[in-house]
């Protein structure tokens, strides 16, 4: 037993309530458990009870021990002085008031049915990345589905909440965090951080300013990158070498100190293409704000990011190392992974930041409009017989493994929440 489950187990009164008796034999009613309290002082505020003919409102400790309020020192804090009732596990040694008297103490351990610890027991000493996925398959649709929309708007916010943060550092600018945000996912889990630094570490200016020039525009990109620094011998890296070093020079730029990495990777996700698809993205639209505002279709987005390395790259992949000559794509999955993470975040974030639901409810009918990401995690829940039927079941499922499966946050979740109390009589 813990605190948490304690507070679950009162919260939703999940004990036999029939004839309830304090410790002290005397009859109690539980009319409302009370509120559960999220910042210091008692566990939960509200309450209201009946003791034998005598009705009281006020606020209720829980702890496992009833020896605990002693040993965590609330009798010397005046916020535990007017509790009503003292709600515990096990009930070790009665507790006394500063004028004498005896708290009113409920033990639940034998009001608790065994089933329903045997499930959290069970849940929390789980080996598997999601404990209860064998577990969740008959839970009605409509349960799962109110849930997922739930998870999906906690992810948002969550997500919104931190962009938030770099876009307050960013000084409002919306055009510069987009840039970081895309070069972020196109870098990919190896290369993201690497990516996003080093739209970080040019001026936003400076990407404005070239960018109608494709060669600067890639030049910066692989420079900052330190995929310039070999004595090439073909013509287009050394023209791309000799307008970073210029560039480098006049806006005195720092590279970040990481450089590209090409370790298990696919040659299409190699950095040298992906900087270059970059630099057409940047060339082609150097502003984005405006054109995700414009409520576009996923066609629209999907073209955007429909992109082609520059012609040098259709016959390689690494500078001076040729390959099969044909032109290096993003393909569908980059694409949606784009507006995924990119776009759908941009909007909900604005509609945040201007508090306009347009905005949060186009990123929302966006996620619902694209197909549901694949991996491991989503896999296994289809698996297990759980719809994974759009992008924003797929979101909404990795939040539910990200937030709650992996800290096994079972007792916070509808579906943990089902399994727990399933089959289990409360008698009251």
């Amino acid at each position: 037993m813990n605190e948490q489950l304690l507070q679950f187990i009162w919260r939703y009164r999940y004990y036999n309530s029939t004839h309830l008796f304090t410790t002290a034999g005397e009859p109690i009613i539980v009319r409302i458990p009370g509120t559960l309290n999220h910042n210091q002082g008692p566990d939960f505020l509200g309450a209201q009870i009946q003791i034998h003919q005598t009705s009281w409102v006020g606020n209720i400790e829980l702890h496992i021990y009833s020896s605990d309020f002693i040993k965590h020192q609330h009798q010397k804090d005046k916020r535990y002085q007017q509790i009503i009732l003292h709600v515990v596990w096990e009930d070790d040694i009665p507790l006394i008031d500063a004028y004498g008297n005896q708290v009113p103490t409920l033990a639940l351990a034998n009001l608790v049915p065994k089933m329903l610890l045997n499930r959290y027991r069970s849940l929390m000493k789980s080996t598997q990345i999601l404990p209860c996925a064998e577990l969740a398959e008959n839970i009605s649709e409509l349960i799962w589905n109110n849930w997922k929309e739930r998870l999906v708007a906690e992810r948002l916010m969550g997500r919104a909440l931190q962009l938030k943060s770099v876009l307050e550092q960013l000084r409002g600018n919306w055009e510069q965090l987009i840039w970081q945000m895309i070069a972020r996912y196109m870098g990919g889990k190896v290369n993201g951080d690497l990516f996003a630094a080093i739209i970080q570490t040019v001026p936003y200016s400076v990407w404005k300013k070239y960018s109608y020039d494709l060669t600067s525009l890639e030049a910066l990109l692989m420079g900052q990158a330190g995929l310039l620094t070999k004595d090439f011998k073909d013509d287009y890296p050394k023209q791309l070498k000799s307008e970073y070093n210029y560039l480098l020079y006049k806006y005195q730029l720092s590279p970040p100190k990481q450089s590209a990495a090409f370790l298990r990777m696919r040659p299409a996700s190699f950095p040298t293409i992906r900087l270059s698809q970059l630099a057409i993205l940047m060339q082609r639209n150097p502003s984005l704000l405006d054109f995700f505002k414009q409520n576009q279709p996923i066609k629209a987005l999907r073209k955007l990011f429909s992109l082609s390395a520059s012609e040098y790259w259709n016959e390689y992949y690494l500078f001076e190392e040729p390959s099969n000559t044909f032109s290096k794509k993003t393909g569908r999955h980059l694409q949606n992974s784009l507006i995924i993470n990119v776009v759908v975040m941009v909007l909900y974030l604005y509609g945040d930041v201007q508090n306009n639901n347009k905005y949060k409810d186009q990123a929302v009918e966006l996620l619902a409009a694209l197909p549901a990401e694949q991996n491991r995690i989503l896999k296994i829940w289809s698996e297990n017989g759980i719809t994974n039927q759009s992008a924003l079941h797929s979101q909404a499922l990795l939040e539910l493994t990200q937030h709650y499966c992996t800290p096994r946050a079972c007792l916070n979740c509808t579906i943990g929440n089902v399994i727990l109390k399933r089959g289990v009589l409360f008698t009251s």
